[in-house]
């Protein structure tokens, strides 16, 4: 069913932004391109949560992975370029830019794995907690 809805949407956006368009020089119809494909990607969504497709848990541990992933990788890279461009000893400032965004990216690069390992390890012992210590409500017994 999710390929039929990715074959349905492709071809409605092919007519509509590029058939239409350019072929018939009707640009009444450019927004329905757009419009299916939100109109998919919510139907799979309600698809997934309704039908318990995915594990709630694995959703949330890999948001905070990558969230804790990106905001690293970018203050990483923010730090490391600030650094290096007064520490690189070119006489040029556009060349000490230049290398010092290269050395950053080669940084970032090799600590992405070492940074997910770390917080996926973090995540798991939270949530291993979490499940082993659940908090009593209204209708639980203690």
């Amino acid at each position: 069913m999710v390929g039929l809805g990715i074959l349905a949407t492709a071809a409605i956006a092919v007519v509509t932004n590029a058939v239409l368009p350019f072929w018939f020089d009707d640009f009444s119809f450019i927004h329905v391109g757009p419009i299916s494909t939100i109109l998919f990607l919510m139907a799979v969504g309600s698809a997934v949560f309704a039908h318990h497709l995915f594990d709630v848990h694995v959703v949330i541990r890999t948001t905070f992975v990558y969230a804790g992933i990106i905001t690293l990788a970018l203050e990483v890279y923010r730090v490391a370029l600030d650094f290096l461009a007064r520490l690189l000893p070119l006489g040029d400032a556009a060349e000490r830019g230049m290398a010092a965004t290269a050395i950053a990216l080669v940084i970032n690069a090799f600590s992405q794995e070492i940074v997910r390992k770390t917080l996926e390890h973090i995540v798991d012992r939270v949530t291993k907690h979490a499940q082993q210590h659940p908090k009593a409500g209204p209708g639980m017994s203690r």
